[in-house]
Order: C-alpha cells, then sequence, then structure tokens
C-alpha cells in the first residue's frame, strides 16, 4: 500500500516493487493489476532491455515500467534502474541533425517480477521492496477470463480506497519525524504516514526486511564474505593490509588485486556490512595511505529501530486492546464515519482487530489482513 501511495506523488524517490516467488504463485498476474491501478499503459509487463538506450527510452514511455520474469539482473540495467527510481537522463544527438542536442530526462516507479533476480548489488538492494507471494493451490486457480471480470468489478473500490488513503497520507505527512531514516527516507516517511493512517506496522516490517536484503547481497559479495569469515575481532589497518589479510591461494574470479581495488571494493561492501551490524570506517589518512577500522558486532542498527515505526503514541490506536465503541483515534477526522452513523448491513471497525475498514464492503466486518489470516488459518 506505501508503494502504491508513495507512487502517486511525483516528486519522491521510489522504492522498486520486486514480486517474488517460485512458479505458480502468479506474479504476472499480481503485477499487471497492481500497476493498473497507476497507469493503465497499453504494455503493462515488458521483457528486459538489452542496453541502457533501450531501457531509457522504454522507461521514459511510461509512469510505471514493469520488467516481468527476470532472472538475471545485468550490473547495467542495476545501475539503469536505481537511476531511474531517483531522476535520470539521457543525452543523445537529434536526428538528422549535426550539433542539436536530444534531452531525455525522467523520474519512474519501476516494478520487478522475478522467481530470483539473482546477485544484487548494495546500491538497487537498498532501493528495493520485496514482496514475497505464495504459492497459488489447483483447486484455488482462477482463469484469466473470470480474473479480468473480478477485477473490472473492484477495480473502482480499490482505487478510491487507495487515493482514500494517499489523502490522508498527505495529510499528516508534514508532521512526521524527519530524522532517524533509513536510505529512501522520502518513502520511509510516507510509510511512517500510512502506518499513522491505517494502524498497520509496514515500517518494522520494511527495516527488517533491510537485513535481510543486506545478508543475500553480502553472500554475493567475495569482499564482504572473506570479511565476516576472517576478521573476527576489532582490526584497523590500509587497503593493502588488509588485501594481504583477506587474499587466499586461490581467490575468486572477482577479487581485487590491487590495493586501489581492494579499497574501492570495501567502499561498496560499507552499506551492506553497516546493516549486518558491522563498524566499517574510514580514518584520517597517515601520510599518503588511508586506514580503515573494520570492528564485528552482534547487533544490528535495523533491529533497533524496528519499533520506531509508530510516529506517535499508539495507545489510542485501534486494534490495541482498547475498547472502540465507532472510529476513533486515527480514524478520527479522516472521513469515516461514527459506528452509529454507518448503513445497515455495513461496518466502518474490523470485529476482530479494530481497525477502521477504509472501503466499507456490505456484510463484511473484518479487513483484508484479518480476513487473509482467518483463510490461512482455515488451511
Amino acid at each position: 500500500m506505501a508503494w502504491l501511495v508513495a507512487a502517486l506523488m511525483p516528486e519522491l524517490p521510489h522504492p522498486v516493487l520486486l514480486l517474488r516467488g517460485e512458479h505458480g504463485t502468479a506474479k504476472s498476474s499480481a503485477a499487471r493489476l497492481v500497476t493498473s491501478l497507476l497507469d493503465r499503459c497499453a504494455s503493462q509487463l515488458r521483457t528486459a532491455p538489452r542496453n541502457v538506450e533501450d531501457w531509457a527510452v522504454a522507461a521514459a514511455g511510461s509512469w510505471v515500467t514493469c520488467l516481468d520474469n527476470v532472472s538475471d539482473l545485468q550490473h547495467w540495467l542495476q545501475d539503469a534502474i536505481c537511476r531511474a527510481v531517483t531522476g535520470d537522463g539521457m543525452l543523445r544527438r537529434q536526428l538528422f541533425t549535426d550539433s542539436d542536442v536530444s534531452v531525455l530526462a525522467f523520474r519512474r516507479v519501476v516494478a520487478l517480477t522475478s522467481v530470483d533476480p539473482g546477485a544484487l548489488n548494495g546500491d538497487l538492494a537498498d532501493r528495493l521492496l520485496t514482496v514475497e507471494l505464495d504459492r497459488i493451490s489447483e483447486d484455488s486457480r482462477a482463469s484469466e477470463e473470470d480474473l479480468n471480470a473480478c477485477w473490472a468489478k473492484v477495480h473502482p473500490r480499490a482505487l478510491g480506497g487507495l487515493l482514500h488513503v494517499a489523502v490522508n497520507v498527505l495529510r499528516v505527512l508534514p508532521t512526521v519525524r524527519r530524522s532517524g531514516l533509513p536510505r529512501m527516507a522520502d518513502f520511509a516517511r510516507v510509510l511512517l504516514a500510512v502506518d499513522e493512517v491505517t494502524g498497520s506496522s509496514g515500517y518494522s516490517t520494511y527495516t527488517e526486511q533491510a537485513s535481510r536484503t543486506a545478508e543475500t547481497v553480502a553472500a554475493s559479495d567475495s569482499v564482504a564474505i572473506a570479511i565476516v569469515e576472517q576478521i573476527s575481532s576489532p582490526w584497523e589497518g590500509s587497503a593493502s593490509d588488509l588485501l594481504k589479510l583477506l587474499t587466499v591461494d586461490k581467490p575468486p574470479r572477482d577479487w581485487p588485486s590491487t590495493p586501489s581495488g581492494m579499497g574501492g571494493r570495501l567502499t561498496k561492501s560499507a552499506p551492506t556490512l553497516r546493516t549486518l551490524g558491522w563498524t566499517v570506517e574510514k580514518l584520517p589518512r597517515i601520510g599518503k595511505t588511508r586506514h580503515w577500522r573494520i570492528e564485528p558486532t552482534e547487533e544490528s542498527p535495523a533491529g533497533d529501530d524496528a519499533d520506531d515505526g509508530d510516529v506517535s503514541d499508539t495507545s489510542d490506536r485501534p486494534g490495541d486492546g482498547a475498547d472502540h465503541p465507532g472510529v476513533t483515534g486515527i480514524a478520527a477526522g479522516h472521513g469515516v464515519s461514527d459506528a452509529s452513523d454507518t448503513p445497515a448491513g455495513y461496518y466502518s471497525m474490523c470485529r476482530q482487530c479494530g481497525s477502521p475498514l477504509l472501503v466499507p464492503i456490505a456484510g463484511r466486518d473484518t479487513c483484508e489482513r484479518c480476513r487473509i489470516a482467518a483463510l490461512r488459518a482455515d488451511q
């Protein structure tokens, strides 16, 4: 929900949505339906481009770009995606001219679907928002015809619910804290505002996911692997000293061969190691040599900040055990009427957790989260 809300704000950098799951989890169908809430273009899903120019033309042509079934994200494409979500541009010579320049500048919303995207660099991993999809059983699978017919009925209500949340997020966003935020701080503030509006806990999930993603990135980084395996106590020295300490008889193919190469790789690996709880710092130069300090620690900063998802006191939030006869706390003043004003057959609050039903449906007295939890419990 926070990704969708943030996508409605063109001035913000947007995280890259990754719908991930094994075969049979309806990744492509889910991506097509989710992105259609934002941009109903002629080609909802696209294949990975062959070069930077093809990517720039495709990304500039629509607000949402979804690459379907990517199996191996090349390094140039990962860099291009990072530039696209924060703001990118490309200069080309204008056709049929000698000196005129054509400028293609854009900032876009990007989504991916994949079984396994392969090795990720730290820059893209920091911008990634992963949603793991469950496998659909054979008796629950629907045809495209039925799915499209169902979506045609649900779409107006889903879009109205999204816009309802977005309006309330814009209302509370100026009061959301601006310090102690992770990378993609603008999106983190939107996520905190969504938690404030809906009573959810998405920010804590987001920070926990960042730690898991860092582990995945570190597992494909030969320098980070060597540091984790060989350094067990505080260490200080130059990149040349680190290269001598970590280099084995048969190093990996991507292993740096020079001190400057080790310094560059350590600079790239440092953010990932810090997310995993390590201390990696550049020290003042001694003569012409730059020194580093590396210190392992068992505490992860992501876990320390996991409880900071609340923008304000949550004692009035629905679902915290308090008695809520009508819509109170967060829902008050958000355009949701009190239970006494709700038409017959409609409910304004979830009977299970007490959260406000932002899009009331006749006969339904539970929110979507409680409904899905009940279905999984029955299975």
